[in-house]
């Protein structure tokens, strides 16, 4: 599909929703911004703030955004006929705990998981939790290191709810504490293209949450089920570009620990940006095709 003077709108994520990634994440949309302008596209770069304030006429938008603000907006411009990447209804489906119900009979491998009321901490216990555990918020993204909280016994997980409460939090998912290799990956939806690394070998932490994982060991896996895996996962959400975290077991298993809409792809951006380009030409020829009225 040709992109000449098609106008697209690529949209920053703001820095409350970057924590410690803002310049990478600024980074992947210009690099794939840059290839769209040579190949003829009209592409606009804007700060969150200016988009909301601005007029929008385009047939594409590009978004990182997302506040709330941000996403009330795509979803009126995508009612309205412009194809949205990441659309808001996909970034809403991505939180965790949808993320575990979608999942469930679905061959996605993911940690085992509680739901639990941060007021209700008396009888704890009878919950039958087996430690360590990670506290992580269900329906919203972490965006500083409070928002994260690795428990290793009883009292530090009454503790953490109690924290949890006191900001407000009424429930947190309980995640099992999983062995083995940390590995990230990014990847694109409807391409082939998926990229894999081991962050703690690089020195990479976004909340220093990575001492608590395994030394890494180079478990043999197959990328192809992470692949097949995350491709479905994308497709379950709406997600077109995406990444996240997982564990690889001591038996080569691959279970997904974090999900996330378009990451910084930091260690593979240019192979990464030409697979968005990729995939943003057949959506756009998917979504006229979709859109064009018939005589």
């Amino acid at each position: 599909m040709s992109l000449l003077q098609k106008k697209i709108v690529a949209v920053y994520r703001s820095a409350d929703y970057s924590p410690n990634l803002a310049d990478a994440d600024a980074l992947i949309l210009q690099s794939v911004a840059n290839k769209l302008q040579c190949e003829g596209a009209i592409v606009a770069l804007m700060a969150e703030d200016e988009f909301l304030s601005s007029s929008i006429n385009c047939s594409l938008i590009l978004s990182m955004s997302r506040s709330e603000a941000a996403l009330k907006k795509m979803q009126m411009l995508s009612d309205n006929g412009i194809l949205v990447i990441n659309s808001a209804q996909s970034i809403k489906n991505c939180t965790r705990l949808n993320i575990h119900k979608i999942s469930e009979g679905k061959g996605i491998y993911l940690p085992k998981y509680t739901l639990l009321e941060t007021s209700a901490t008396e009888n704890i216990e009878q919950k039958n939790l087996i430690y360590p555990l990670w506290l992580k918020l269900p329906e919203a993204p972490a965006v500083s290191k409070d928002d994260i909280c690795f428990v290793v016994t009883e009292e530090d997980l009454i503790e953490a709810l109690n924290n949890f409460a006191n900001r407000g939090v009424k429930n947190i998912l309980a995640e099992e504490h999983l062995q083995g290799d940390l590995v990230k990956f990014y990847s694109v939806a409807g391409t082939k293209f998926i990229h894999t690394s081991y962050p703690t070998l690089s020195g990479y932490s976004k909340f220093g949450c990575e001492e608590h994982n395994d030394p890494i060991k180079n478990i043999p896996f197959s990328i192809d089920l992470l692949y097949e895996m995350s491709q479905k996962l994308a497709l379950m959400t709406g997600l077109r570009i995406f990444g996240g975290d997982c564990i690889i077991s001591p038996q080569g298993e691959p279970y997904l620990i974090d999900f996330n809409d378009w990451p910084s792809f930091s260690v593979c951006r240019e192979e990464a940006s030409l697979a968005i380009v990729e995939m943003i030409k057949n959506d756009l020829n998917k979504h006229e095709r979709e859109t064009t009225p018939t005589e």
